[in-house]
C-alpha cells in the first residue's frame, strides 16, 4: 500500500466514522460490563445530570430533524424518544467505561474482554452503517413484490 493511498484512507470521513463509532461502542460495552459487575467508579451520581442533558440534546435534535407535517406526530415522538434514550444511554455507558478504563487500565486489559468488546463494536458499527443506509426498506412499503403482485402457477 503506497503512502498516498494510506493518507487518503486516513483522511476519509468513512474511516473516522468507523473508528469513532468503534471506540465509542467499545467504551460503552466496557461501561455495561462495569455496571453489570457493580464496579462503578466513584462519582457516577455527579455525572448523571450530564447524561440527562445528552438525552435532552439528542431528543431535541431528533425532533427538529424528523418533524414534518406530512408525518404522524405520534410516530415522530416515539422515534425521537427512542433516539434520545439511545443517545443518553450510549453516552452514559461510554463515559462510565472510559472512567473505569482510566482508573483500572490493567483490569480491562488483563481480562481480555477489551478485544472481544472491540470486535463486537466493529460488528455493531457495520450493522449500524448498513441500517442507516437501508432503514427505508423496513419502514415504508418496499419496492419488492408482495404476494398479491406475484402470479402463482397452479400446482399439479
Amino acid at each position: 500500500m503506497n503512502s498516498d493511498r494510506l493518507r487518503t484512507l486516513l483522511s476519509s470521513r468513512a474511516f473516522w466514522t468507523i473508528a469513532g463509532s468503534t471506540v465509542l461502542l467499545t467504551s460503552a460495552f466496557v461501561g455495561v460490563a462495569v455496571l453489570w459487575e457493580g464496579r462503578i467508579v466513584a462519582g457516577a451520581t455527579s455525572r448523571l445530570p450530564f447524561y440527562v442533558l445528552v438525552f435532552a440534546i439528542g431528543f431535541i435534535l431528533a425532533l427538529w430533524k424528523l418533524d414534518d407535517r406530512e408525518r404522524d406526530g405520534a410516530q415522530i415522538l416515539i422515534a425521537t424518544t427512542g433516539i434520545g434514550l439511545g443517545t443518553g444511554l450510549l453516552a452514559g455507558f461510554a463515559t462510565e467505561g472510559a472512567y473505569y478504563a482510566a482508573h483500572e487500565p490493567t483490569t480491562v486489559i488483563q481480562r481480555g474482554l477489551l478485544v472481544l468488546f472491540m470486535a463486537a463494536a466493529i460488528i455493531c458499527t457495520g450493522l449500524g452503517i448498513w441500517g442507516v443506509r437501508h432503514w427505508r426498506e423496513f419502514v415504508g412499503p418496499s419496492s419488492s413484490s408482495t404476494s398479491a403482485d406475484v402470479e402463482m402457477e397452479p400446482m399439479e
